[in-house]
């Protein structure tokens, strides 16, 4: 089998679970919805084909299983137990698995049979105990398609009910009008005698001569509960509404706008667009070089050239930032992706550690950077796993405290700007704050006056603190955090920040805040120690000139008073191991740089030119260097070292 048959399995393959698995929870919350039940159909269907055309003989069977299953509700116009959605979620699950198996190791696992029979059993057991709505062709009775041929309904499946009281119904304390009308989802109702009324002398006002039918778009279940007290009385059955088809002139009129030209999608391997990406990262470090030519220009006593070619680089300038715009887009891909991957993962966890959860997935619809979308799973993964392990109570406790038995876990995303906020929050007990400060103090990342000091919204942002977080932690804390160091780590790499809010009783939400394209990086040049360095723009909050005789001897050196808020000092050049270089002795040029909720004051040699330019990573050796973010290309040629300044100063 070709490794390009391969690919597209996998990447077609992907695309039709990501819409069967959507179609599916469509269906759960709509099980009349009759475009979700077709939708499903289809990507099962073209599932099936996709499986037998690499030979892939026990996916094929499984999907050929399901396949038949969506094909008999179509047919009947029976909805979908939860018991059915349940089986035919694993084994979308399964399939998921399986082709993630492949794409990594280009072959079929050796226990897809045996996988395979047990969830075909699941599904036989599902069939063989389906609702009697599961009624042969030709079935429904008359009277149920009368309702349904009735007048115009919304296109679905809806349970037909025929309800005929006793003549003593009133005597009974039976209100057949008003269980009627209390039926769920009631779509269409009819009310008529029994039969024919006589003279108006032989009519009895206390005899009930009605019967009364309709269709709801709830489920057989919840009906035959509506009408329990008179179950005898009722009949059900089924029926499927269709979209009618358009008469010849509106379809003509709907179809006119489609003589244009069609919408064309392209499939462009990943590779290409990375590529593409670097190219035009190149573009823009050679498009700076123009500055370094424009001021030897204007040193030379030329400044018509000089002022010429600042003309032309504005237009470069210009049009290099729309086309690495354009580039970024086409790296945006949806959310939808990555979040799918995860009720599989939190339905095992949760049934592993004994608790109900039911997580609920919004914003999937959100666009992000490949390379965001690949780095977040491992992040989300251990969120949503803390919150399942040590947020989420277990049914007796939620219980207990007049919860509902089963937790809510949210996954969302949104973007605000040019950012993305994924947040992932549970409904459990929250963050214990006392215990999170004794073993930050146990731990030495504060002092008990520091602590005392601090808000409860940066005592949860402890957490996140390396070396907070151990195995121990588990056993000695029975909060949250556990690793979530790395969590931070992953989503600064990324370009993020990650915040965490928490009640008490009621849970805690940890937000992720990460720009939705890659950007070029805005780096301010500063020199200590007669180098020169790139510090990231969203770091520093402010810079200045302070006069020395303003400073303030303290323990460990000096400090500054900072609108009204005491900053420690340091210098760049000594946090570098550089040689300090004798200027000013009247004066400072510092920067207030922030490094998470602290702030500090950073003495350099002198402020450079601010530029935009792409940002590559330390490799090799280098990537070992403490506090380097990475490097860029001046105009000049020479590289530029660009510093963490958060890891350098905290």
């Amino acid at each position: 089998m070709s490794d390009e048959l391969l690919e597209v399995f996998v990447t077609e393959g992907r695309e039709l679970l990501e819409q069967a698995d959507r179609e599916l929870s469509t269906l759960v919350r709509a099980p009349q919805d009759g475009s979700a039940l077709e939708g499903l159909f289809r990507a099962v269907h073209t599932l099936k084909g996709s499986a037998g055309l690499i030979g892939f003989a026990p996916m094929g069977e499984l999907f050929h299983a399901a396949e038949d299953r969506l094909a008999e509700l179509r047919r009947s116009g029976a909805l979908l137990e939860p018991g059915e959605a349940e089986v035919l979620r694993a084994v979308l699950w399964q399939a998921e698995e399986w082709i993630e198996r492949i794409e990594r190791e280009g072959v079929a696992p050796d226990d897809a049979a045996q996988r395979t029979s047990s969830l075909l059993s699941r599904l036989e057991r599902c069939e063989a105990g389906a609702s009697d709505l599961d009624a042969p062709a030709g079935a429904t009775p008359g009277w149920a398609l009368a309702l349904a041929d009735a007048g115009p309904l919304p296109p679905g499946r809806y349970v037909a009910f025929r309800y005929t009281p006793g003549r003593d119904s009133y005597f009974a304390g039976h209100d057949p009008v008003g269980l009627v009308q209390a039926a769920p989802e009631l779509a269409r109702l009819s009310i008529a005698p029994r039969e024919p009324f006589g003279d108006l002398a032989a009519y009895d006002p206390f005899a009930c001569n009605l019967q009364l039918s309709g269709l709801s778009g709830s489920t057989l279940p919840q009906m035959q509960a509506a009408f329990r007290f008179v179950a005898d009385e009722v009949e059900f059955a089924a029926v499927t509404v269709t979209a009618e088809a358009a008469p010849p002139e509106a379809a003509a009129m709907d179809a006119a706008p489609l003589a244009g030209p069609a919408t064309r999608t392209l499939r462009v391997d990943s590779a290409r667009i990375d590529a593409l990406a670097s190219a035009v990262d190149e573009l823009v470090v050679a498009k700076n070089a123009l500055t370094h030519i424009g001021r030897t220009l204007a040193e030379l006593a030329d400044p018509a050239t000089a002022r010429a070619l600042a003309t032309a680089q504005a237009d470069l300038d210009r049009l290099t930032a729309r086309v690495h715009g354009a580039v970024t887009n086409l790296r945006l891909t949806p959310l939808s992706g990555l979040f799918r991957r995860f009720p599989r993962l939190v339905a095992e966890t949760a049934e592993t550690l004994g608790k109900a959860v039911d997580l609920v997935l919004a914003g999937e619809d959100v666009e992000v950077d490949k390379s965001v979308a690949d780095g977040l799973f491992e992040p989300l993964l251990h969120l949503l796993r803390n919150a399942l392990d040590h947020g989420v109570e277990p049914p007796s406790e939620r219980r207990r405290l007049g919860k509902p038995a089963q937790a809510i876990l949210r996954l969302s995303a949104r973007t605000v700007g040019d950012e993305v906020v994924i947040e992932a929050a549970d409904d459990g007990r929250g963050l214990d704050l006392a215990r999170i400060r004794a073993t930050a103090q146990t731990r030495g990342l504060a002092d008990a006056a520091r602590l005392a000091a601090m808000s409860d919204d940066e005592v949860a942002e402890l957490i996140f603190a390396p070396g907070f977080s151990t195995a121990s932690a588990v056993t000695d804390l029975s909060g949250r955090g556990v690793g979530l160091d790395a969590v931070r780590a992953a989503v600064t790499a990324l370009g993020g920040r990650v915040q965490v809010q928490s009640r008490p009783g009621a849970g805690a939400r940890v937000s992720l805040t990460l720009p939705v394209r890659v950007r070029l990086a805005r780096l301010m040049q500063v020199s200590a120690g007669g180098e020169t360095f790139g510090v990231p723009l969203e770091a520093v909050v402010e810079t200045a000139r302070v006069r020395v005789a303003s400073l303030t001897p303290v323990r460990a050196g000096q400090a500054l008073v900072w609108r009204d808020r005491p900053l420690p000092l340091l210098r760049l050049s000594d946090l570098l191991g550089l040689p300090s270089q004798t200027g000013s002795p009247d004066e400072l040029k510092l920067m207030v740089v922030e490094a998470g909720a602290d702030l500090a004051a950073v003495a350099v040699d002198d402020f450079g030119e601010r530029l935009e330019a792409p940002l590559r990573p330390m490799d090799g050796l280098l990537s070992r260097l403490p506090g380097m973010a990475g490097a860029t290309l001046l105009g000049d040629g020479r590289v530029l070292m660009v510093l963490d300044v958060a890891e350098l100063i905290g």
